[in-house]
């Protein structure tokens, strides 16, 4: 027992630090999600509910992450590949919109166990499987047990990691770089099937997890250390092995790439360059201060995105990583300091971004720069563990003790330095100085300690130093895991999604009408209640553009975050009426705010259906159906026209349709205004069926968005789908009753799923092939 103790200790501590962060979870039952920041800030949950919230920078994990998941599972559950989102936009892409993470690698976790449970094992296991990578990684780059321990406690709660770690995609997509590294290592030691197919699907594993950004940086490190180990071992033949089983890890994935893609090249963020978030060399001191400026959590910050900016590894790391490459020009060494200090590079403002953006490569040029301080995490934790072994090898050389001793004093003075700064300057308004101050304290004590037990364990013998080393490794636990203690709220599981009286109302009432009011896409997808706007840079241009139109009646490019149907807009009544928003959802605190729709304002228009003591739902007498036939429309082609066509006073949008193209029905047949009959007999994301009687050929309108992979079928015939009012669907009918049903079938979708599935079979079978070729 004693030998399997001390050969895998470091496993058991990670797992025992992890079991330790996540105490709330096993003992009270608490969960890692914003619960309480649901409840307290989004409606329609926060008229209902009013408690302090732990941290409020996350609401993306509220209104997308979890959402997404729950909306996905269902989908899945019934059957159904989630490949189209009706809730969000007036109908969009799901698939394709990546951050879905429609084929997740722990997605089984939620047919195994209830969601709640499933979505805290999700996201438990980011800092777990981090730290169990790293370790793997280390040690087949001949660290030691200690030295392989601390890089992947570094690794596993850095600032990234602990940031983007509740949802459950950014962190995910991250944490199989290690993997894939020591894969690719395993394999230039020796060639295995096994390690050859673990780097293929590590990487795929990655970029099925969620968050593209993140995943091509996986792929980009990989790619370099690649070229490293081609360059250190001139292994030409294993280094054309690996790279085929990287393209083929890349290929696998094709099944969601190929939807992405498409869904990109018809989003506003094909056309949008420049990155965001840009870190100030002034913020480089929360590499050993990460409070500094504040911090989001204690409500005290005031400089700075926290979340997007942090790159904090624990501060005995980071000098251990300065100390590794201050004592030691390995390599191995050199080459995650290249990879530490270039990536840290490309997250400041320097000419080096600038000309990156100039280049504009798509999400390269075009996304949060400072995301890319993943990669600097993980290098200098590397870094921090060759350090550490660096340490322990110059403790045997007292004669090393002055180079120690002088790269020691350089942080002591700038430690001394911040201090002086603070308080000889008061170089910051008001409390702001004293919050700099008190969040100075812990990594000056830390430093204090490292340089305290460092020294010692040049004058200690051999026998004591384990007790100095278990020192070091304890404070480095220690400030790493109170950094992501208090970053992570666990709240109570009452407060996810809970069902009110109103939402009651609506999943009974609403049926495949839309809802408008003053809500988000975390009731539109848990409830599934659909509706017009979506917090999402996937989604479709011409439909964002439709809804910019709705004030001026000019055609202008929405933003990359996400569009909504302003609710006093001038147009904004004739785009409700046509797109079937029949439910008015209105918070009774809300009184006649801005931020409402003025029902109030169109006597006669607006029903009162629905009432409690905090919401009323009005119905809308004048919206369309959602399915509609006209027979009577208008060419034009040009966007703005078209725009000008729909909002011009004498066309009336319940009787006429403007098309892009020729139906080839003659005009003077639409003319008669024969009336007809459509009935929705099944609605769901991927299919809708309908039972159509007409009297003469007309054209049946459904407002969903026109998108490439919606097929229409009539009577089993498959008819033409023209873009109807700048982006919605009409088809032709014929005279008589119909059976009509949309389809969607993305050909992205289906020559994705061909290339993954022989990419899967063929890395199989090399797999097995190329080692007894080998031999």
């Amino acid at each position: 027992m004693k030998k399997y103790l001390l050969k895998f200790w470091p496993v058991l501590v990670i797992f025992l630090l992890v079991i330790v962060f996540a105490f709330p979870y096993w003992t009270k039952g608490r969960i890692p999600f914003p619960a309480d920041y649901l409840v307290d800030a989004f409606p329609p949950w926060q008229y209902y509910f009013a408690h302090p919230v732990k941290n409020n920078a996350m609401p993306d994990v509220v209104t997308q992450m979890y959402p997404f998941k729950h909306l996905a599972i269902e989908l899945w559950k019934e059957g159904q590949i989630p490949l189209w989102n009706p809730y969000n936009f007036s109908g969009n892409p799901f698939l394709g919109n990546y951050q879905s993470a429609v084929f997740h690698p722990f997605n089984f976790l939620f047919f195994a166990l209830p969601e709640i449970d499933a979505w805290s094992f999700l996201i438990l296991l980011q800092p777990l499987l981090a730290g169990l990578f790293t370790y793997l990684f280390c040690r087949q780059l001949k660290l030691s047990q200690a030295a392989s321990f601390l890089s992947s406690v570094a690794f596993m709660f850095c600032g990234f990691m602990t940031t983007w770690m509740a949802y459950g995609t950014m962190a995910h997509a991250l944490l199989w770089l290690p993997l894939v590294l020591y894969s690719i290592q395993k394999s230039f030691s020796k060639i295995s099937g096994l390690f050859l197919i673990l780097i293929s699907l590590s990487l795929a594993a990655s970029f099925f997890s969620g968050h593209f950004q993140i995943s091509l940086y996986v792929a980009l490190a990989t790619m370099a250390f690649l070229f490293f180990k081609l360059i250190t071992t001139r292994k030409i033949k294993i280094f054309l092995i690996c790279l085929l089983f990287v393209v083929l890890g890349v290929s696998l994935t094709s099944v969601q790439l190929l939807p992405t893609f498409e869904l990109h090249q018809l989003s506003v963020r094909s056309q949008s360059f420049g990155v965001s978030e840009i870190v100030p060399f002034q913020y480089l001191v929360t590499l050993i201060t990460p409070d500094f400026y504040g911090n989001q959590v204690t409500r005290n910050n005031w400089f700075g995105n926290y979340a997007e900016w942090i790159g904090f590894i624990g501060v005995i790391p980071l000098l251990l990583a300065f100390y590794a490459v201050f004592r030691k020009r390995k390599s191995d060494i050199l080459f995650f300091a290249f990879l530490a200090i270039g990536t840290l590079v490309l997250t400041l403002p320097t000419p080096l971004l600038d000309f990156i953006v100039k280049l504009k490569i798509p999400v390269l040029s075009s996304s949060a720069a400072s995301r890319i301080i993943s990669l600097f995490s993980f290098s200098a934790a590397v870094l921090g563990g060759f350090g550490l072994d660096q340490l322990l090898s110059d403790w045997k050389k007292k004669k090393v003790f002055k180079k120690f001793f002088l790269f020691l004093s350089f942080f002591a003075l700038l430690f001394l330095s911040l201090w002086l700064f603070l308080f000889f300057f008061s170089p910051f308004l008001g409390e702001e100085t004293s919050i700099a101050k008190r969040n100075i304290i812990l990594p000056t004590a830390i430093f204090l300690g490292f340089g305290g037990l460092a020294f010692l364990g040049f004058w200690f013998k051999k026998k004591w130093r384990i007790w100095l080393i278990i020192g070091l490794l304890v404070l480095v636990s220690f400030d790493s895991w109170r950094f992501a203690k208090k970053w992570m709220p666990f709240d109570s599981r009452e407060h996810v999604y809970p069902q009110l009286p109103i939402l009651t109302f609506l999943t009974k009432t609403i049926g495949p009408n839309r809802a408008f009011g003053y809500f988000g896409m975390e009731m539109m997808n848990y409830y599934q209640v659909q509706g017009f706007s979506g917090y999402d840079p996937l989604f479709i241009q011409r439909y964002g553009e439709l809804l910019m139109a709705a004030g001026d009646g000019k055609i202008k490019a929405p933003s990359t975050r996400g569009v909504s149907l302003e609710r006093r807009e001038k147009y904004t009544l004739p785009i409700l009426n046509l797109l079937g928003g029949k439910y008015i959802l209105h918070a009774l605190g809300d009184g006649h705010h801005i931020w409402t729709f003025p029902f109030w304002e169109y006597p006669g228009q607006f029903k009162f259906v629905y009432g409690d003591d905090k919401y009323e739902v009005y119905e809308n007498l004048e919206a369309l159906p959602r399915a509609f036939l006209f027979y009577n429309y208008q060419i034009v082609k040009e966007p703005q026209e078209i725009i000008d066509q729909m909002f011009a006073e004498e066309l009336d949008l319940r009787e006429t349709l403007v098309l892009e193209e020729e139906p080839g029905i003659p005009a003077k047949i639409l003319e008669e205004k024969e009336k007809g009959k459509t009935e929705i007999i099944e609605y769901s994301p991927n299919r809708i069926e309908l039972r159509v009687e007409t009297e003469s050929p007309g054209l049946l309108f459904l407002s969903d968005n026109y998108y490439p992979g919606w097929k229409a079928f009539v009577d089993g015939q498959e008819k033409k789908i023209y873009r109807a009012n700048y982006s919605f669907r009409a088809i032709v009918i014929p005279q008589g009753t119909h059976e009509v049903r949309f389809v969607y079938s993305p050909n992205s979708f289906k020559f994705g799923l061909r290339i993954s599935f022989l990419s899967l079979l063929t890395l199989l079978l090399l797999g097995f092939l190329i080692p007894r070729w080998k031999r």
